[in-house]
């Protein structure tokens, strides 16, 4: 997941930069450190739970030292 969150994580950045050199008032009032805060700690959230279908609809089987994931049989595998 860690890997996932880099676009996120790189428009937020972006969206920072714009609203620190943004001549508007009301843009520059959401350059704050509480709010960006929150919006990491929010798409860390919406990551998570995008991704939560790899921990219920995937198996891991183990092969010595390889390990391979595949999905399991059925609906989801044709998905």
């Amino acid at each position: 997941m860690p890997l996932d969150l880099s676009p996120y994580l790189f428009i937020l950045a972006c969206f920072d930069r714009y609203c620190s050199s943004s001549p508007s008032i009301i843009h520059r009032s959401w350059k704050n450190n509480k709010i960006a805060k929150r919006c990491i700690c929010g798409v860390i959230i919406l990551v998570a739970i995008l991704y939560s279908h790899m921990v219920i609809y995937f198996e891991t089987q183990s092969n010595g030292s390889n390990i391979i994931c595949y999905p399991q049989q059925g609906t989801y595998d044709s998905f």
